[in-house]
């Protein structure tokens, strides 16, 4: 409801059969008619781009009219200090932003209302670090906002200054850094990557024999083991044991290169952090994503729950027709319903609000350090309105 993250780019169903681990079909985005991308509607996109140019044209002025009017002057005179009161107009202005973060907590209790069950202490949890992470970063602009106001003079040249910092820093930041992910960590396109996954199973991984070498010695083992002349005199169904044979350096296969897949996913999030130098919005989208759980780390949870379903189920299969199926070829041997009685039904459970954070710990990291950076403009703006207006 507050944040959609990946989930508009991220496959809606996983087909699990046997011999392959698919990607996953069905992207929401690939439905849609081409559009001017604006982002994804939602209230985490109005927080995100729209909040902040609101609270830098509400902070525009608040100095700098002041000082226009000369009632600043008149204030500094009387005894009040400078600090105080900028201090004091960035807390009127946060009253103000606190009502923005408002419609989270709404969101919240209206999911509370309409669905009761599916609202646990997990989602209450979540919402309750999304109001504080979304403050957090709402209060970073207001510091920069309220220290432009208090730095330009003029209410005009706070907006025209403040209306940059918003165009960088939110609208081109991202898009910055999805240019340097590309860049600098380029993901290989699907021909490419089945292709690899093909090579690997046919020709073997590195160390490992190829297919038709690993099926002799499987047969000569398997033949050694149970004393047996040829295939046809096992008690258990040879058919069976090639097949999970398959199935299991097929997982080798998998493994390492979704293992590589992922990997240069995570380049490429670490490239895009570069944009977080001019931009705290990347940084800050990770980890709203990660909080409502539409990131890519939950959509990469899913996926491997759903890949450790279907080896369960795989290797059930195997095991049934070994032991069940001698003399008869996996295509000759049906398995009766006694055997699907005891295949497990796919229950996926969604991991705990901070049970995936490591994902976007250091993003947090780097929204502190803006902040922190944003604090201290603040301060020093305080500092030196004295010594401009006297």
């Amino acid at each position: 409801m507050i944040d959609p993250g990946v989930t508009p780019y991220a496959p809606t169903a996983i087909w699990l059969e046997a011999h392959s681990r698919n990607t996953g079909t069905g992207r929401p985005v690939e439905d849609r008619a081409a559009a001017l991308d604006l982002g994804e509607f939602s209230l985490a996109w109005v927080l995100q781009t729209l909040a902040p140019l609101l609270v830098f044209v509400l902070a525009a002025g608040l100095v700098a009219r002041e000082r226009e009017r000369g009632t600043l002057r008149l204030m500094l005179a009387s005894g009040a200090r400078a600090e105080a009161i900028v201090r004091a107009k960035a807390g009127s202005l946060g009253r103000i932003t606190l009502a923005l973060i408002a419609p989270l907590a709404v969101a919240g209790v209206a999911a509370a209302l309409l669905a009761p069950a599916a609202f646990s202490a997990d989602q209450a949890l979540r919402l309750a670090l999304l109001c504080g992470a979304y403050g957090l970063y709402l209060a970073l602009f207001l510091a920069v906002g309220v220290a432009v106001s208090a730095l330009a003079g003029r209410n005009d040249r706070a907006l025209l200054v403040l209306a940059g910092v918003w165009l960088v820093a939110v609208p081109l930041g991202p898009r910055l850094g999805g240019t340097l992910a590309d860049m600098i960590a380029p993901t290989p396109d699907a021909r490419t990557f089945w292709a690899q996954m093909d090579a690997d199973y046919k020709n073997g991984l590195p160390g490992d024999a190829d297919s038709k070498t690993r099926a002799a010695q499987l047969e000569a083992a398997t033949l050694k083991q149970y004393g047996a002349a040829s295939v046809d005199d096992l008690p258990v169904s040879y058919s069976g044991i090639s097949l999970d044979a398959s199935e299991r350096y097929g997982y080798k296969v998998f493994d390492r290169r979704f293992a590589e897949l992922n990997a240069e996913r995570e380049s490429q999030r670490s490239a895009m952090r570069l944009a977080s130098l001019v931009s705290p919005l990347t940084a800050f989208q990770n980890v709203s994503a990660g909080l409502a759980g539409t990131d890519l780390a939950h959509h990469r949870h899913f996926a491997d729950a759903a890949e450790a379903h279907r080896r369960l189920v795989v290797d059930q299969l195997n095991a049934d027709l070994i032991t069940n199926g001698a003399g008869k070829t996996y295509e000759g041997y049906n398995a009766d319903r006694r055997l699907w009685e005891v295949v497990p039904v796919f229950n996926y459970a969604q991991p705990k609000a901070l049970a995936l954070a490591p994902a976007w710990l250091f993003d947090l990291a780097i929204l502190l350090a803006w902040c922190t950076a944003g604090a201290a403009l603040l301060m020093f703006a305080g500092r030196r309105l004295a010594r401009g207006v006297l």
